[in-house]
């Protein structure tokens, strides 16, 4: 298996994935970015799952069927993708090993569609550096061309 990682996914494999990101970097704020970086390109979007949310809150599916379907942030980091829930729960986990306090924060966002704007649910997280608070979105920082939109990397007071 790549980078010599446990196939259970435990803690500990996390904690060997956190301190070999963050092995050679001292600076908290770089710590966070490559932990980030490293989130962002390794578990990408489950657009696939997004759907089947989305047919389970418009009552298409029963929640049989919807609880066949999901899965949690660990099964997100061995199937490398997943929502925001998981893309955020995945980065706080890789935070706490490397010494990063990094919380879940979870709220209504508007999000545009093609017919206009809606509300929708989304994760993300807030993070504790040297006594600041930074919000960090995971999720909205990738942008795909191999550097993270800082619209949504450690932003303060909000």
């Amino acid at each position: 298996m790549a980078n010599g990682l446990k196939k259970d996914y435990s803690d500990y494999t996390f904690k060997q994935l956190a301190l070999s990101i963050t092995k050679d970097i001292s600076d908290p704020k770089e710590k966070v970015y490559a932990l980030a970086h490293w989130t962002t390109y390794n578990i990408p979007y489950d657009y696939e799952l997004l759907k089947v949310i989305e047919q389970y809150e418009n009552k298409e599916i029963t929640a049989n069927e919807y609880e066949d379907l999901r899965y949690d942030f660990r099964e997100a980091f061995r199937l490398r993708k997943g929502v925001c829930h998981h893309i955020t729960l995945v980065f706080n986990m890789l935070c706490h090993h490397a010494g990063i306090k990094a919380y879940y924060v979870s709220g209504p966002v508007t999000v545009q569609r093609t017919n206009g704007f809606d509300i929708g649910r989304h994760a993300w997280s807030l993070v504790e550096i040297e006594g600041d608070y930074y919000s960090l979105d995971v999720t909205w920082i990738d942008n795909r061309k191999g550097t993270i939109n800082k619209e949504y990397f450690l932003q303060q007071g909000n």
